[in-house]
């Protein structure tokens, strides 16, 4: 089965590599709001682990 550690601490580097900040850009631009959140997602760092709040800064 091939499936992601849900708790991976590094998981940017782990799942995406040296993409991230690129594809962090491409979501901030595409989803400026954040509506579209999944845990270990990329921009999901700038919100609580359930998903409900965002993370201030």
């Amino acid at each position: 089965m091939s499936e992601a550690d849900y708790f991976d601490e590094d998981w940017q580097n782990s799942y995406f590599g040296p993409n991230y900040p690129r594809l962090a850009q491409i979501k901030k631009a595409y989803d400026p709001e954040g509506l579209f959140y999944v845990h270990n997602g990329v921009g999901s760092e700038g919100w609580s682990d359930n998903g409900f709040t965002r993370r201030p800064g």
